[in-house]
């Protein structure tokens, strides 16, 4: 690998009075000295620090030394702005869209340091070359894994050419036979991980490639890639297609493009490897990878622990499907054709049920761009994320006939905040009700007053009525009294299960109320 496409080298001037700042002393209190308490600002630093360090000549080994010193320092800054980009949801506002290319900027300069220093080494036989150089391969593979990363958090395609030269890094591993070195992580943010080569790093980056992330919440993702780290052992990469009866996974490694499940043989001469799942497959199947079965996905969120404490089986099942190939679509419930009125929020719908109801800016046009997927350029940001309960009308449709489901996919089309949206449909036709916890109950709130909820019924496979509330305060077996067009039941929830972000479904029972004794 003589050039790289994506980590430009800029023009490096010698100035050996600039050398000494990168003396471990000096920088040692340069970075005891960063404003830790103003991450904005120490950010900045680091980021003017090491855009210098990129036009300077510098030896290899004192340019490798100085990264690592400064990489603790680095990957805590780096994790801060993330935390930015996955508070709201999307459309993201300004102030989030420049935090993702500062972070970008940020990464990118960083790792063409790295790039600096392996193709220097690379271009020697000497001892140093030996020492370092395996470092330099897995740290240059690991920044563009992060660029990676930082652009599936924010929903955006991955330039090709990052493509291009995470292949080549890997090319030159093999070639080098430094694909198997272990380097130190050093990284305390995610200290689980002590060592990883240049082979890993690769395999990591591949398979957080096919997680599909229109799938998948924001947070979701940093979830997908602690659970890669921590399975990238079961995965190989080979020469000729595994004997697996899914279809293969690709990866065309002279060109610019990301890995992909192809049953069809590619007529592109290009040099191939393939992804073999085998052994995964065997440990997902066997229940060898832990997983937090009682949550739900959008539950286990919300719980305390590491990201380990957090892998539902719904979650990983989502991950397997991913990884044997099998895209992730939403349900066609728009073959029609025909635009809908779309309300998010339990709140929104059951206020358009009401019988004075209109729009009044409470639901919204959105277009239909495929049997799959409705589409809208939404003016405000943070209005749309996976798990979102959204009700949807025809527009000939009465405003209180609404079906109901959960938002299951989301394309970022623009950055003018389009998107599109595919939806889990959970019944199509729900009524807005009121309910009133009995007293006993886990909540028992009569002190304030009606709660809303939503109420549906299903016939098929048999007859079940359901429920559905945004109080995770509720318990399966606590009593409810419904009321439904002004008749009241005597309710006992069963079965709980949280469908949605913030939203939980009971199955519900009616009960005979007790009547009083009859005196003696």
């Amino acid at each position: 690998m003589k050039h790289s496409f994506f980590l430009v080298i800029p023009k490096q001037r010698n100035d050996p009075q600039r050398l000494r700042e990168f003396d471990e002393k000096i920088l040692k209190q340069w970075i005891a000295d960063l404003p830790i308490a103003n991450p904005l600002l120490a950010s900045r630093l680091v980021f003017d620090y090491i855009s210098e360090m990129s036009t300077l000549k510098i030896p290899a080994p004192l340019r490798l030394d100085t990264l690592e010193q400064l990489r603790p320092s680095f990957l805590a800054i780096e994790e801060y702005l993330r935390s930015r980009l996955v508070k709201n949801a999307f459309p993201k506002e300004e102030g989030e869209k420049k935090a993702l290319r500062f972070l970008v900027g940020l990464e990118r300069e960083y790792t063409i340091n790295y790039w600096c220093a392996l193709k220097e080494l690379s271009s020697q036989t000497s001892w140093f070359q030996g020492k370092y150089i395996g470092l330099a391969i897995q740290r240059s593979l690991k920044g563009l894994s992060e660029i990676v990363h930082s652009h599936l958090l924010m929903g955006l395609g991955v330039p090709d050419w990052v493509w291009l030269d995470l292949h080549s890094l890997y090319k030159m591993s093999l070639k080098l036979k430094k694909h198997t070195a272990q380097v130190a992580a050093n990284d305390e943010v995610n200290p689980g991980i002590r060592t990883s080569s240049p082979e890993e790093t690769y395999i990591e980056v591949i398979l957080l490639a096919l997680v599909d992330n229109k799938g998948l919440m924001q947070r979701e993702l940093k979830l997908a890639y602690a659970f890669i780290q921590a399975v990238r052992g079961l995965v190989s990469l080979k020469p000729k297609p595994p004997a697996q009866p899914n279809p293969p996974c690709i990866i065309l490694i002279d060109e610019d493009k990301p890995p992909s499940f192809n049953p069809v043989a590619s007529d592109s001469e290009s040099a191939r490897l393939y992804v073999d799942f085998t052994a995964l497959y065997q440990a997902l199947d066997a229940n060898k990878v832990l997983a937090n079965a009682p949550e739900s996905r959008f539950a286990a969120l919300s719980m305390a622990g590491g990201p380990e404490d957090k892998w539902t089986l719904d979650f990983l099942d989502y991950l397997k499907q991913r990884w044997q190939g099998q895209p992730h679509e939403s349900a066609p419930l728009f073959e029609d054709r025909l635009d809908r009125y779309v309300a998010i929020g339990l709140n929104n719908t059951c206020k358009l049920q009401t019988l004075n109801a209109d729009d009044g800016g409470d639901e919204f046009l959105a277009r239909s761009v495929s049997p799959r997927l409705l589409s809208c350029v939404f003016k405000q940001p943070g209005v749309v994320s996976i798990g979102n309960l959204v009700s949807f009308r025809k527009a000939d449709t009465p405003i209180n006939r609404r079906a109901l489901g959960i938002i299951d996919s989301l394309i970022i089309e623009k950055d003018d905040g389009k998107l599109s949206f595919g939806v889990q449909l959970l019944t199509a036709q729900a009524i807005a009700v009121n309910y009133l916890p009995s007293l006993g109950s886990h909540y028992s709130g009569h002190h304030d007053g009606y709660k809303k909820g939503l109420f549906y019924q299903m016939k098929e496979p048999e007859p079940k009525s359901f429920l559905i509330t945004d109080t995770f305060l509720l318990k399966s077996g606590d009593a409810v009294n419904l009321f439904v067009d002004h008749e009241e039941f005597h309710i006992t929830l069963r079965n709980k299960k949280n469908i949605g972000l913030g939203y939980w479904q009971f199955e519900c029972a009616k009960t005979q109320e007790k009547k009083p004794a009859e005196d003696a």
